[in-house]
């Protein structure tokens, strides 16, 4: 009788024992790794890992992988505190921390060239933010909706910051836009709570909504540089003091709505020199061609011509601006091809027209700027007829 009920007994404790390695077994499968990999190829020897304290580091050499969109850490974003992206690191990719609620501080090293789309969207407590001297590009809605994000030096490294990169940042108050920076995108600054702006030197396009619902904006600093200013507020009910390094005549012969919008919504426009420079203004910018010609060709393409009267440093793209015959804003478009060296006569044909901007009978006005925006010719007039 002993022998019988030992061996029952033993099964039930058996059972129990393979129960509970099955537990530790799937406990272990649910718990969020906390270090791997995440280069973008074999060559890119990037890893992350996240200590104790909540810090996320990103090491190694090379650029961050791209996918998956939901990143291996994406599992402690309730944890994370802060990240450091350390020297090595060459980018930070789309999405990589966006909607993390406890991010506080971000150090971005001097190697990082170029911060992803959305890479920090919605981050709501993220307050510090260094950024290194090596950024070049800041991407569509990398900061936006960072509700505490306050002010901050942006590198004298970059060249473009996309749309709405630090919408709603309504912690901001003061920016300066370095002078290396020669595209900004639209909304950039749109639903932030800004007392002051400076545009760097760079820009020559001051684009739609870049200040909308900013109606706390008391100063803006714009540049003689510049050639074209779109709907910069929105519905921003702001009354600033602006300050124009340039002529009078030089501001009333600025291109695009904005320009009179500017100066009805100001309190105040001080210029910096007196005078007329209105002749310079257009003056050609990139040596040794043309001014360029614009007209549909018989395949209903528009045909791009320049003239090259001497030798090109570099292949250039050149970026056209339309506007109607009232200065307002409508479309932009960059050529297909390049102008290369030693070339008399390049035709460059623009594609994806918007078939609205081209009715029969419609005059248009446009602009050439070369790929880094600076303006190339004086206002011209195309016709479709």
């Amino acid at each position: 009788m002993m022998k019988k009920r030992i061996i029952p007994a033993l099964c039930v404790l058996m059972a129990f024992l393979m129960t509970v390695a099955t537990w530790a077994g799937d406990a272990e499968l649910l718990t969020p790794a906390r270090s791997g990999e995440c280069g973008a190829t074999e060559d890119d020897t990037v890893t992350w890992e996240v200590d104790d304290s909540g810090t996320l580091t990103i090491s190694g050499t090379g650029e961050m992988a791209e996918e998956p969109v939901d990143k291996p850490w994406n599992p402690l974003c309730y944890e994370i505190t802060s990240v450091v992206i350390e020297n090595g690191v060459t980018n930070i990719s789309a999405y990589a921390f966006r909607d993390f609620p406890l991010l506080e501080s971000v150090t971005i090293a001097d190697t990082v060239e170029t911060i992803g789309n959305t890479a920090f969207e919605h981050c709501t407590s993220l307050r510090t933010l260094v950024m290194g001297n090596g950024v070049k590009v800041i991407g569509a809605d990398a900061f936006a909706s960072c509700y505490q994000l306050e002010d901050f030096a942006l590198p004298e490294s970059l060249l473009a910051i996309e749309s709405s990169a630090f919408w709603a940042c309504y912690a901001l108050r003061a920016v300066q836009i370095p002078d290396n920076v020669r595209y900004i995108g639209n909304w950039l600054y749109g639903d932030c709570n800004l007392e002051s702006i400076v545009f760097g030197r760079g820009i020559s396009v001051i684009r739609s909504g870049v200040l909308s619902r900013c109606d706390t904006v008391r100063s803006i600093t714009i540049p003689s540089g510049v050639r074209v200013i779109e709907d910069v507020f929105g519905e921003s009910a702001a009354t600033p003091v602006i300050y124009y390094a340039g002529a009078q005549t030089r501001w009333n012969a600025l291109y695009g709505y904005g320009q009179a919008e500017l100066t009805e919504k100001a309190e105040r426009i001080y210029f910096e020199s007196s005078g007329s420079d209105s002749e310079a203004m257009f003056t050609v910018s990139f040596p040794d061609v043309s001014e360029p010609s614009l007209e549909f060709g018989n395949d209903g393409n528009l045909l791009f011509d320049v003239q090259v009267t001497g030798n090109v440093l570099q292949p250039v793209h050149f970026v056209l601006t339309f506007y109607d015959e009232d200065g307002k804003f409508l479309h932009m478009l960059e050529t297909t091809d390049k102008v290369s060296a030693e070339t008399e006569s390049v035709d460059i044909y623009l594609d994806d027209i918007a078939n609205w901007m081209f009715e029969p009978s419609r005059t248009l006005k446009f602009m050439a700027f070369d790929e880094n925006f600076a303006p190339y010719c004086a206002p011209q007039t195309l016709e479709n007829v």
